[in-house]
């Protein structure tokens, strides 16, 4: 079930050029679908870049949970037009499938800019560049959607019948802590634990009897991402990216992500921008 709600979500993207993110429980059934619970569109990782923008991003996100009848087209404090999906099974909400990227042409960006502190011409430039101007035929998308909700609130309940009920409560808070503090600095498994009401070895235990892998390893996997997406769409230099992923020390971030990629994050953007360049001229 996984590999199809996987190369269904690659073909919609590929095939209509659609940003596409799974939030609440159903991102949490299963370490494959960490990379679709964020939002990669250019525009929203310039806006998120500053920790207490990308807070109150998540912060939206938890408010949009209140939608759980139909699909619903709103605008996210980026100011980024989007459809909102629910995933529901029975009577029970699961979470939503959030559909991005779009430009509203009537939307005035200045009063974002004013919140966010970041001048006009600049927030208008980059919605410019990476969002849509045409926003697509609401009986479209929950056409192509729909499938992919039924197959996630078929997966999330098949693993929660095949799991014990406390770990499965636990796994989702350990989660939730993570995914709401994955880019603070001082995000530790201790202070993980405390928020978790439950000790060290405990929280440890659960999350990698769930997911397969330890919670460092996985904060580092989430914090790599973010920092490939940013190294691909920005021109943050190398220290605000570091800082941007939730590391104090740039030169620990160099160590870790050439560890990960065998290359230096420099070197990776050179070879992302060589590689785009190539691909535009031929």
């Amino acid at each position: 079930m996984i590999n199809d709600i996987l190369n269904y979500i690659n073909f919609l993207e590929n095939k209509f050029d659609l940003n596409i993110s799974i939030h609440g429980c159903a991102s949490c059934v299963t370490y494959t679908l960490t990379p679709h619970n964020i939002h990669t569109n250019p525009y929203c990782l310039f806006i998120n870049a500053d920790k207490e923008r990308h807070m109150k991003c998540i912060e939206h996100q938890n408010e949009l949970r209140t939608i759980t009848d139909d699909i619903h087209l709103s605008t996210c404090m980026c100011g980024v037009s989007q459809y909102i999906v629910p995933i529901n099974h029975t009577d029970e909400y699961l979470g939503f499938v959030c559909v991005s990227g779009y430009r509203n042409a009537k939307l005035d960006l200045k009063e974002y800019s004013t919140n966010f502190n970041i001048p006009t011409k600049t927030l208008q430039k980059k919605a410019q560049l990476f969002l849509c101007p045409q926003i697509p035929n609401k009986t479209f998308i929950k056409t192509i959607i729909k499938p992919l909700c039924t197959m996630l609130a078929i997966l999330l309940k098949d693993t929660e019948n095949s799991q014990n009920n406390c770990d499965y409560e636990l796994y989702n808070h350990i989660l939730s802590v993570i995914h709401g503090n994955v880019f603070e600095k001082k995000l530790t498994i201790d202070k993980i634990a405390k928020a978790c009401f439950c000790s060290k070895s405990m929280v440890s235990h659960v999350f990698k009897k769930r997911s397969g892998i330890s919670i460092n390893n996985y904060i580092t996997n989430l914090r790599m991402k973010k920092a490939e997406d940013l190294l691909k769409t920005s021109n943050l230099n190398i220290t605000d990216v570091a800082y941007s992923c939730g590391y104090t020390d740039s030169n620990y971030f160099v160590y870790v992500f050439g560890k990960r990629h065998g290359i230096s994050p420099l070197k990776y953007r050179k070879a992302i921008h060589n590689k785009h360049t190539y691909n535009s001229t031929n």
